[in-house]
């Protein structure tokens, strides 16, 4: 990823996947601004009239994977599925919810509400990540 891309990219909270190796090369770059950043991983990927929003925490260092699991993880299932109920309700549509704490795919989503969703969607991880990250911090340093 080049400078100027470095700066797009700062503050943008999803991907948007384009077809082809260009945009698996762009998604490949996103994907180590992720992890460089630290940041939640989100894309959205076009099909047709609907998209698909997915979150993956590879991203995340693996000293971290224990928020992703266990009780933890289930605490950030419920925030997801909360966010997934909420958009399911006032977007009528087909759209569904694989959601595993770790992994989280949503599909079907109307175009013009994939972006909303997916801001969403990582404000949710990312606050999630920080008051674990927070909590775990209080509990060392009591």
């Amino acid at each position: 990823m080049n400078e100027s891309d470095a700066k797009r990219d700062e503050g943008i909270k999803y991907h948007l996947v384009k077809a082809g190796i260009a945009g698996t090369e762009k998604r490949s770059e996103w994907e180590r601004h992720c992890e460089k950043k630290q940041i939640p991983c989100i894309c959205i990927k076009p099909q047709g009239s609907t998209s698909t929003v997915h979150f993956d925490y590879i991203t995340f260092d693996d000293a971290l994977d224990e928020l992703f699991s266990g009780e933890s993880e289930q605490a950030l299932q419920k925030a997801v599925l909360n966010l997934f109920a909420e958009y399911a309700s006032c977007y009528p549509s087909k759209m569904t919810c694989t959601n595993a704490g770790m992994v989280t795919t949503i599909q079907s989503v109307p175009k013009d509400v994939a972006p909303l969703l997916a801001t969403a969607l990582y404000d949710v991880v990312a606050s999630y990540v920080t008051k674990e990250l927070n909590d775990t911090y209080q509990r060392q340093h009591r």
